[in-house]
């Protein structure tokens, strides 16, 4: 099992599962991206994880309207995740 900050990726998935953290949808990630366009059935975006000025992140929504981002890059999930929050809250003027 991938080992992400010490604890398995599996571990870390279930925590943020459980979090009372405000999950993202698609319009709020489309807002905190940076140049976005549609592809498809979805979106492509400059990935927040990294540093390069390509559309290398894929966004969609899956059934049940669940969260789809895939970084053809190599970002990982978590990694994506944890760029968006420090976005979202840059916006809100936390730290």
């Amino acid at each position: 099992m991938e080992k992400v900050n010490g604890s398995s990726l599996q571990a870390q998935l279930t925590l943020w599962k459980k979090s009372r953290v405000k999950r993202f949808d698609v319009e709020e990630i489309l807002d905190l991206v940076d140049d976005w366009k549609n592809a498809g059935n979805g979106w492509l975006a400059i990935c927040p994880a990294h540093d390069d000025n390509r559309h290398s992140l894929s966004i969609g929504e899956g059934t049940e309207q669940k969260l789809l981002l895939h970084c053809h890059a190599g970002c990982k999930f978590l990694d994506i995740i944890s760029a968006l929050r420090k976005q979202r809250d840059g916006k809100r003027g936390c730290k």
